[in-house]
């Protein structure tokens, strides 16, 4: 679970912004929303279908991922992985 706040801070996007686009997700049963406390704080977790489609897609997720080291070699996939992680953390 995570809040919408978060989320939206973590992709620098705006909070409305990532409602619109995460309203798909919400209407096809991927994404459950919550609001709590005063301020209507609201929580996003996946629904038991959201989980499972993850386990589908990391399959192609994970042949992508091969199929890049292949391109570039795995010390540079590798090194871009790091480094964008590392911009991640810094954002």
């Amino acid at each position: 679970m995570i809040l919408i706040a978060e989320l939206a801070e973590s992709m620098a996007m705006e909070r409305t912004t990532l409602m619109r686009a995460i309203k798909p997700l919400q209407n096809d049963g991927f994404l459950l929303s919550e609001a709590q406390g005063p301020r209507s704080t609201i929580r996003l977790s996946l629904s038991e279908q959201g989980k499972a489609k993850i386990r589908e897609a990391e399959v192609f997720w994970k042949a992508a991922q091969l199929e890049r080291e292949r391109q570039v070699g795995a010390e540079k996939a590798s090194a871009i992985r790091d480094a964008l992680l590392e911009q991640a953390r810094h954002t």
